[in-house]
């Protein structure tokens, strides 16, 4: 019997390492695009001495951001799809994470921008994250929607993964309350970087809560 060719089997070799290679990465990939967020620990009602101000005759929604975290790009876009299917429902404030002595830059970027073009929503510089921890939120993406007395209704994240558009079941959280001022789910996974801290890495362990969470880049 001939024996094969040591050489021929070579193309059979690199067929399995690519797809070894690419399933090792694919796999990475959606471990990454699904790996919740901290979801904090939510102040209820309405935290006093704060500069945001509650409307008094519809919810309040205010979104927690980390103005350089690629992912909440996709909380934009459901927010704005939530503003176009319920115009003038529900009031909007926009907190962005900097640090305490930032530069311009910090408010320059394609998150700050997008939030500015929001339809009547108060975009606010946070400043260390005083806001932030305020609120409790931890995770750049997280919503807290609040009646008109300060009640909480839903705290969470308004996507169904990292960066991903779509139905979620945050989103469908809001639109409920935001029609009849109750859900029957008042919370919701986020999706998101961390905002309190360094981004130096790919997790970082949270300054609100102490968990390990995914980190921005930048």
């Amino acid at each position: 019997m001939q024996r094969a060719n040591p050489t021929q089997r070579w193309p059979a070799i690199l067929v399995i390492l690519w797809a070894a290679a690419c399933s090792t990465g694919f796999g990475a990939l959606w471990v990454y695009s699904n790996t919740r967020g901290d979801l904090g620990q939510p102040t209820a009602p309405w935290p006093a001495d704060q500069p945001l101000t509650l409307d008094d005759d519809r919810p309040t929604l205010v979104l927690f951001a980390h103005p350089k975290c690629p992912c909440t790009d996709a909380t934009l876009s459901q927010l704005e799809r939530l503003q176009g299917r319920y115009p003038d429902r529900f009031g909007i404030r926009v907190v962005l994470y900097e640090p305490e002595q930032a530069d311009l830059t910090w408010r320059s970027t394609r998150l700050w921008r997008r939030a500015q073009r929001l339809s009547e929503a108060a975009v606010l510089a946070d400043p260390a994250g005083r806001i932030t921890a305020a609120f409790g939120a931890a995770t750049s993406g997280q919503t807290g929607l609040f009646a008109p007395s300060g009640e909480l209704l839903f705290w969470g994240g308004l996507t169904s993964a990292r960066g991903h558009e779509g139905d979620s079941l945050g989103s469908d959280a809001v639109a409920e309350a935001v029609q009849s001022g109750l859900s029957r789910s008042t919370n919701a996974p986020v999706f998101g970087c961390t905002i309190l801290g360094s981004c130096s890495s790919t997790a970082h362990t949270s300054e609100v809560t102490g968990h390990d969470a995914p980190c921005c880049t930048g």
